[in-house]
This record gives structure tokens, C-alpha cells and sequence, in this order.
């Protein structure tokens, strides 16, 4: 195993432990032999975000779902390096130092550790930022034919980038089906913020989480038919096909000035605020793009009828993308081919995403049943001439795809009561949707109303009272409650600025003359005006 430095400072070996968890800094006083001012840092890399975070490096594998046999272990790919590079910066933001490796033994799945030994030393009371790379050699080079680990930390012939200079390189990924989804597949590239740090005598500690510069779409499927239904193709799109991007995370401008590393960081966390938004990218635009089909194998995948599993299908790879202009906003459509009794059909449903970011799961949930689901959304001052918002999941392809449906699409948010109504309709009879207090056997599921997201304030309860996601119970109850429909009303603040709030509708519902349940899951996301992003992109 080959190791690069370059220290400015006396160096002292020290252990790194590569954790699929964090890149902590740790200095020590052990080395009793130095100055004083000096001290050493252990640093340990992580190729996993850590817990608490909205995107994660790896999705927990959902204890509903099942994988076909043959799917290969995605762990191999999004966790495993080749390469790692961590620079340090000054506070002049001139490449203070940098340590990497290439050719390190990869990611062992059947052990969570791999181990190798780096040095790195810096003095107390100066400020550097760091960053982290991981697989950089398997990023396009630059237009002028140079790798980006040189454009870094230099070379004989090209001088280190500084700072400034790294949080504006644009970088290319290449073609993800040949290196990310096809079948000699390449390990994905990842980066970090930048983060800065003032060395002190104790507690230099901090972390650093990796995040992949690509998109991950997984898509999802229960069988609520009576029949094998064998899924023939899947395609997602269109994506923005290798389009430049920043190699450091992109973040916004939050309040007083402060970075908002919205890819990451939930509030909460180093008080870093979520927010529903699309990606940054370099000014060049591409005019191109491309839509991605699943590798479902020769013969298809064939789901049998199940009520309490998902089939998770393969993962697909995507460009991170951004599908909406000044005048108009294009959603991501989902094709499906199948066959089953009725013979071969082929379904495309639109989708309410219009964009994924690097690090992003994408996760659409397909569900094959013979019921239609219609949401309206009406508002109590709804002006003269304008209709109630509809949304229809399903309809004579028995395919609802369940992506997140947002109110409205269009214009503003009237502040008030809205109310949502929901009904479903099926070719078969005995449809029942169970509600809290009917009768059941066991520890049944009832349908349910859930505040996801209130972050910005826009829901409010009778008493104007802005409600509370961490509370026990949720002021959110179904007004309507019939054997196949019912409507739940909400309330909304007069609010200035841009506002959302998410809420989860789960309907259990009961066919077979009661004795099968389905459970289908709708997120639904208010919002009050266009956000700043959807109306200036």
C-alpha cells in the first residue's frame, strides 16, 4: 500500500481506523518529547453519514421488505474506497497539508473495520478547515486533462488549488450505467463540507461525514392482486445526464449569513436546518437527459400476492439533477412493464419529484391493486372559478405509485381550514377501511394521520397554536369516516415567507370479506407559495 503526505510540521505515526462512522480529529499530549505547542491528531475516516441525519451514505434495509434471490450486496459499492484523500487548509486558504492513500485494502463486508496507519500533526491556536475525498480516481479528469487529486495537492506541473478555488471546481462523474450500474461497476466517489477547527490543548474533536456525488433510485413493490404479476421493466427519468457539479457539497445561505449544509444536517443537529430543496450547480447547463432502467434480469421479476412485504428491486444510480426553469417545472415519470393474467401492460405514471441530489435515496413505492385512490383538496375560500386540486393514485393500470403529492402545484396557499378528502374505488366489493374503533382481533393497524414535518410553523391548531411534531398525540383527526372514503381537515397560518409542512396518511384497508388487510401509505406536503427555489430555477 502506497501512502502521499506532506507536513510542514515534525511527523509522528498514529493509528487510523476506518469506522463506517465518523472523520473525527483527536489531539493528544502523549509525545513528551516535542514542543508544547504542538500536538498530534489521530484522525479517523468514515464512508457512512451518521445516525439522525435526513440523507444517509447506506439506507437501513426496512424490516418489510425482501430482496429476490441473486441481488448482489450494494454494501461492496457504496461503502468500499480505493482511495482517500483528507487536505488542510489555513486560515489564508492556502493547502496547508494532506494525507491519502491509493491501492488500500477495500471495505471487508464480513468486517465493519479495515485498518492502516497515517500522521498528521498541527500546532495549538491556529485555524485550518479540513475536507475529505474518497474514490476521486473515479471522477472524469478536468477539461484540461487533469486529475482532480493533482488539481488538490499539486503536482510537478500544476500548482495546489487553493480554497476558494476547490469550493467552485466543477467536476464530472462520467457515465453512471457503464461505471455505477452496469456490470464491472466502479466505486462511487464521494466528499465532504469543509470544517473548520481552531487546534486546542484537549477536546479537538469533531466529525466529518462523507457524501456520495452520485443519486441512488430504489424502487419498491407489494402485490395486492389475486395473481402473480411478473414486472418485465422499470424506467425512471429523465435525469440530467452527466452535468458538471461542484465536488465539495453545495450549501445555501441561511440566516445571518450562516451555511446551511441542507444535504446533511437536520435541525437540531449543530442547528443546521433541513429544507426540501433542489441541488447547486455550475452555470453550465446541459439541454440533454436521460432516463435509467432497472436491471430486472432476462426473465423479469415476479411478485406473488403479499400484503405485509415490499419486493425491493435493483438499485439504479442517477445523475444528480434539477428538472425545473424559470416557466415551468417537469416531474420525473416512472414507467412500468408487466404481465399477468390479463396479459403484458405497460403503465407511465408521473411522479411528484423533480430533482435528486447527490446522496439522496430516492425511494418509490410501487403498489400493484385493483383500487383507485382519488385525494381532493379543498380550501373553505376556494375564489369563484377555481376547482378543488385532485389527485388520482391508480386507475385501470392497478398501479399506484405512491410518490409524495404536493398542495398546491400551483399559485398560493389561501391561509385557513383545507380540507382533504380521500376515496377509494375497486372493481371487487368488500373493500373496508378500518378505522380506531372498529372491531379487530389482535394488535391490529388502524389508519392513521401523521404530522411529519411542522418545521416552519404553517400548521396550526384550533386555538392558532402552531402544533408540535415531538408531542405524543397529534391535533390532527379524521373528520369523515366511511367503508371506502373520509376527509380530515387542517389549518394554516398567514405566514410572509416560504412554508411546508409534511403529513402521512395511512389507510388500512380490508378486503377478502376482512380476512386480508393492505396497508398504503400517502405523503402528503402543504405548502403555502412556491419556494424560493422552485420560482427562481
Amino acid at each position: 500500500m502506497m501512502q502521499f503526505h506532506n507536513s510542514i510540521y515534525r511527523a509522528a505515526a498514529v493509528a487510523i481506523k476506518l469506522l463506517l462512522g465518523l472523520l473525527l480529529f483527536a489531539c493528544s499530549d502523549d509525545f513528551s518529547d516535542q514542543p508544547a505547542e504542538v500536538k498530534y491528531c489521530t484522525v479517523t475516516i468514515s464512508l457512512q453519514s451518521s445516525g439522525g441525519m435526513h440523507s444517509v451514505t447506506k439506507a437501513d434495509e426496512e424490516s418489510d421488505t425482501v430482496k429476490p434471490s441473486g441481488w448482489e450486496n450494494e454494501d461492496k459499492y457504496e461503502r468500499n474506497i480505493s482511495d482517500w484523500l483528507v487536505v488542510a487548509y489555513n486560515s489564508n486558504g492556502q493547502l496547508e497539508d494532506y494525507i491519502g492513500s491509493f491501492n488500500m485494502p477495500g471495505y471487508n463486508a464480513n468486517d465493519e473495520d479495515s485498518e492502516t496507519d497515517i500522521q498528521m500533526t498541527f500546532p495549538i491556536g491556529e485555524t485550518f478547515t479540513f475536507y475529505a475525498f474518497a474514490n476521486l480516481d473515479n471522477l472524469e479528469k478536468l477539461k484540461d486533462g487533469t486529475a482532480v487529486v493533482d488539481y488538490i495537492i499539486g503536482s510537478s506541473t500544476v500548482t495546489p488549488c487553493t480554497e476558494d478555488e476547490l469550493k467552485t471546481l466543477a467536476v464530472q462523474v462520467g457515465n453512471i450505467d457503464s461505471k455505477f450500474n452496469g456490470d464491472q461497476k466502479q466505486l462511487i466517489p464521494m466528499s465532504s463540507y469543509g470544517y473548520t477547527w481552531t487546534m486546542k490543548a484537549t477536546d479537538n474533536e469533531f466529525s466529518i461525514p462523507l457524501i456520495r456525488m452520485i443519486g441512488k433510485v430504489r424502487v419498491k413493490v407489494q402485490n395486492a392482486l389475486t395473481e402473480n404479476v411478473t414486472i418485465n421493466q422499470i424506467t425512471i427519468g429523465k435525469f440530467q445526464e452527466n452535468r458538471p457539479l461542484y465536488l465539495k457539497p453545495y450549501e445555501t445561505v441561511g440566516e445571518n449569513g450562516v451555511g446551511d449544509k441542507y444535504l446533511e444536517f437536520a435541525k437540531g443537529f449543530d442547528d443546521y436546518q433541513y429544507e426540501h430543496r433542489g441541488p447547486s450547480f455550475p452555470t453550465e447547463v446541459l439541454d440533454y437527459t436521460k432516463s435509467y432502467a432497472l436491471n430486472l434480469g432476462e426473465n423479469g421479476v415476479t411478485i406473488v400476492p403479499n400484503t405485509t412485504e415490499w419486493t425491493v428491486l435493483p438499485t439504479c444510480y442517477v445523475d444528480e439533477s434539477r428538472l425545473h426553469s424559470e416557466t415551468e417545472r417537469s416531474s420525473m415519470a416512472i414507467t412500468i412493464g408487466r404481465s399477468g393474467a390479463n396479459g403484458e401492460v405497460t403503465t407511465t405514471s408521473a411522479t411528484d419529484f423533480y430533482f435528486v441530489r447527490r446522496n439522496d435515496l430516492l425511494e418509490i413505492p410501487l403498489l400493484l391493486t385493483d383500487l383507485t385512490t382519488k385525494l381532493t383538496f379543498g380550501s373553505q375560500r376556494i375564489p369563484i372559478g377555481v376547482y378543488p386540486t385532485e389527485v388520482l393514485f391508480g386507475g385501470e393500470a392497478n398501479v399506484q405509485v405512491l410518490t409524495p403529492v404536493t398542495y398546491p402545484s400551483e399559485g398560493n396557499l389561501t391561509p385557513g381550514e383545507l380540507t382533504i378528502k380521500y376515496k377509494l374505488t375497486s372493481a371487487r366489493d368488500g373493500w373496508k377501511i378500518r378505522y380506531v374503533g372498529d372491531t379487530a382481533i389482535g394488535s391490529a393497524k388502524y389508519s392513521s394521520i401523521t404530522l411529519v414535518n411542522n418545521d416552519d410553523k404553517l400548521l396550526i391548531d384550533d386555538n392558532n397554536n402552531v402544533i408540535d411534531c415531538s408531542s405524543a398525540s397529534y391535533p390532527i383527526s379524521f373528520v369523515e369516516k366511511g367503508d371506502d372514503s373520509g376527509s380530515f381537515t387542517i389549518r394554516t397560518q398567514e405566514l410572509a415567507n416560504y412554508a411546508s409542512a409534511e403529513i402521512r396518511l395511512t389507510l388500512i384497508v380490508l378486503y377478502n370479506e376482512g380476512q386480508n388487510e393492505i396497508e398504503i401509505p400517502y405523503t402528503i406536503r402543504i405548502q403555502n407559495k412556491k419556494s424560493e427555489q422552485q420560482s427562481t430555477n
